[in-house]
């Protein structure tokens, strides 16, 4: 049943009565009423103008007292009736994830719990006061391991179902997820550690594979986490990477290319061509906005990073690398004007097919469900 939205307004044709009647256009998922009746403002205990959602769950009606003077944007009205109208603790699955990917509030906080134990089940109870207290800062969302779509979502926070129980906290607007310390959740330790976020005090979680036994066998080397800094910031080499996403169909494409490269460059003591998985590893250092991603670790003490926006074939990537990570100006303007006319069009494509693009967080969880 939807929650009931209940305006309890005294002038039923003022300016209030009307932006309300504007939000019962937009917001078509619930039951509207408004009443000027002094009855129900006794029976209701509503002191003044307010609205009040009346719901099913967690605290039973949530009150917007209205101001006496000035005006109620029918936006303030509507974020009022959203925020409200979702559990303090939201379960992870489809029938919710519209809620929780359109929702205004970009940090999320997951407890993976196994709700056939009921140890983990109880913990519920204190996540969700803990809720209650970061209402509309932060979201929390409860996510069962068992839930037979919930693998896909496990590996993105490189989590195990045997971890259970454990948190993380993402935000999804800078791409970052924070892991609580420790194995004991309760109330003071989920809210320590979610203001500790809020406040800037948590570093972030990065995620990493473990370094394979052969990463640098073949020409081109594979990097993970734990051995990224040491290779891309060597400061006698000259490091090349491709960032990619297995998934990606262009990454695909670009394989052999690299590969090609790789073993053109192989006996250059001072260049590296290396790829990694963006998938299953996190650098702090690095943002990656879509895939392939491919960056330059010049040579030297300054930690440089230069984005690689050129063509992605043999010759280019060779000329990118004999000038020393600077792709050389071209002498014919016309040639220019092509060239970016392909790569406009390149770029047209890409998006088109979905895998070149940046993809928000949200929307990879969401397609991951």
């Amino acid at each position: 049943i939807p929650p009931t939205f209940s305006p309890s307004l005294q002038d039923l044709e003022g300016e209030k009565a009307k932006t309300f009647y504007d939000v019962t256009l937009i917001a078509v998922d619930f039951n509207f009423g408004i009443t000027s009746s002094p009855e129900l403002f006794q029976k209701f205990d509503v002191k003044s103008d307010s609205l009040v959602l009346f719901k099913q769950f967690d605290e039973r009606r949530a009150d917007m007292p209205l101001p006496e003077e000035g005006e109620v944007g029918k936006g303030e009205m509507i974020s009022f009736i959203h925020s409200n109208s979702m559990k303090l603790v939201i379960p992870f699955d489809e029938e919710n994830a519209d809620q929780i990917f359109s929702s205004k509030v970009r940090k999320h906080m997951l407890l993976f719990i196994n709700t056939t134990v009921e140890s983990q089940k109880a913990l519920l109870e204190d996540f969700r006061e803990v809720a209650a207290e970061f209402k509309e800062q932060v979201l929390f969302i409860q996510l069962d391991v068992t839930y037979e779509k919930a693998s896909h979502v496990l590996k993105y926070f490189s989590v195990s179902a045997n971890d259970a129980p454990i948190i993380r906290l993402i935000d999804t607007e800078k791409v970052v997820t924070y892991a609580m310390d420790g194995s004991t959740i309760n109330k003071d330790t989920v809210k320590t550690f979610c203001q500790g976020v809020l406040d800037g005090n948590v570093k972030p979680f990065f995620k990493t594979q473990e370094i394979p036994e052969d990463w640098d066998k073949n020409p081109v080397k594979v990097l993970v986490g734990k051995n990224f800094n040491d290779v891309a910031f060597d400061e006698t080499k000259n490091v090349f990477v491709e960032f990619y996403a297995p998934w990606c169909g262009h990454c695909q494409q670009l394989a052999p290319v690299w590969d090609e490269l790789a073993e053109k460059y192989k006996d250059h003591e001072d260049i590296i061509i290396a790829k990694m998985d963006a998938t299953e590893n996190d650098v702090e250092e690095v943002t990656i906005q879509g895939f392939p991603a491919i960056k330059y670790f010049p040579a030297g003490t300054e930690k440089k990073i230069v984005e690689y926006e050129g063509t992605r074939d043999l010759e280019t990537f060779s000329k990118f690398l004999d000038n020393r990570g600077v792709l050389p100006e071209e002498d014919d303007e016309d040639d220019d004007d092509d060239d970016d006319k392909s790569d406009e069009e390149e770029e047209e494509a890409s998006l088109k097919a979905g895998e070149e693009s940046p993809k928000s967080t949200n929307e990879t969880l969401k397609d991951e469900l």
